[in-house]
């Protein structure tokens, strides 16, 4: 199991800072297909317009490279998109990471997670790497563990994200 034991001297402003770090196509992205993910949560985006922003941001962010999977087309992503508790499960899962809700995350996530896995990518995503990553854009909640956010949860006092997390189906 890991352990999430988080180093007691921690501040906000040192966790601003390693996001900070980030490459900055890292952050436009994450903007872009957000803000056309609530738009489209809203209903004034057409989900092929989210479609097409998140393939492009999971792309840049290393989708279809070396062993992460390939993402399905424009038209096939917009399905996904466009079944009936997409919306709902990413409505809560925002709420949850804007701190406006107490319940648990944990059904909508596992339930939304393994949804992305199995609709947006070619070749089945066998970690939750890329389908957090697509849940992240989406609804701005969930730790997505590629490298950049384990080496700055490691910079934070996380020990264990070392490897991947294999989707449970």
């Amino acid at each position: 199991m890991f352990d999430f034991t988080l180093k007691k001297d921690i501040k906000v402003e040192t966790i601003k800072t390693i996001i900070d770090k980030f490459c900055f196509c890292y952050h436009q992205d994450f903007r872009f297909t957000y803000t056309k993910s609530q738009d489209w949560i809203k209903g004034d985006q057409d989900p092929s317009d989210l479609a097409a922003s998140l393939i492009a941001s999971l792309n840049s962010w290393g989708a279809g490279r070396r062993k992460a999977p390939r993402l399905r087309s424009q038209e096939e992503v917009a399905a996904a998109l466009s079944a009936p508790h997409v919306r709902e499960r990413l409505i809560r899962l925002r709420e949850y990471a804007l701190g406006n809700s107490k319940k648990s995350i944990s059904d909508d996530l596992f339930e939304i997670t393994k949804h992305l896995a199995e609709t947006l990518f070619v070749s089945n995503a066998t970690t939750l790497t890329y389908p957090m990553k697509a849940c992240l854009l989406l609804s701005g909640a969930c730790v997505a563990f590629d490298g950049n956010v384990r080496s700055g949860l490691f910079k934070l006092g996380y020990r264990g994200l070392s490897t991947p997390i294999a989707v449970p189906y």
